[in-house]
């Protein structure tokens, strides 16, 4: 291992250099956690919105979740207006259960970690969960299974066998 002097002589490290990366990362550091708090309510509504459904709010759902951040000015407002985002009256809200909780859980089920893999019983037992605010401790113990409606036309049966039925919800967009 090279001390700091051979590093200088070889000058690929000088010291004087340091001040300016320092500098340079503490300006960044101090734009980028400002930046959210130079929004606007409105900003903030669409980030939030965006952030948890990954597609751009409705303007009607966007109205609704700034006035929540405007009312209540804290981070109150700001789950209030979250959970806007993910309510089943927003159009978009299926977003955030078919793909921002899907990827968040189908990595705990595959060897791979690959969130490119079908629904199974885990996730969706961890999307009806989270859709259920069943608390989320209860994941690994609590007794529950979470299958689509057996009446539902072109879906397979619920089996322990195999994934038809969770692969045919998915495909459907249920």
């Amino acid at each position: 291992m090279q001390n700091s002097d051979n590093c200088h002589k070889q000058g690929w490290w000088k010291k004087s250099d340091r001040k300016l990366p320092t500098r340079f990362l503490v300006g960044l550091v101090c734009v980028a956690l400002a930046s959210p708090a130079l929004a606007g309510p409105r900003e903030q509504a669409k980030r939030i919105h965006d952030r948890l459904t990954g597609v751009p709010p409705t303007e009607a759902v966007l109205d609704l979740m700034e006035a929540q951040i405007t009312d209540i000015n804290d981070v109150q407002g700001a789950v209030a207006a979250a959970m806007i985002a993910i309510e089943p009256n927003n159009p978009n809200s299926k977003y955030f259960y078919n793909v921002t909780l899907k990827n968040f859980a189908t990595p705990w089920t595959n060897r791979d970690q690959s969130v490119f893999e079908p629904l199974n019983d885990y996730t969706a037992t961890v999307i009806g969960m989270v859709r259920d605010e069943v608390a989320f401790n209860e994941v690994l113990s609590a007794d529950l299974l979470y299958v689509g409606d057996a009446s539902l036309p072109g879906v397979a049966p619920y089996s322990p066998s195999n994934n038809d039925h969770y692969e045919d919800l998915e495909a459907l967009g249920i």
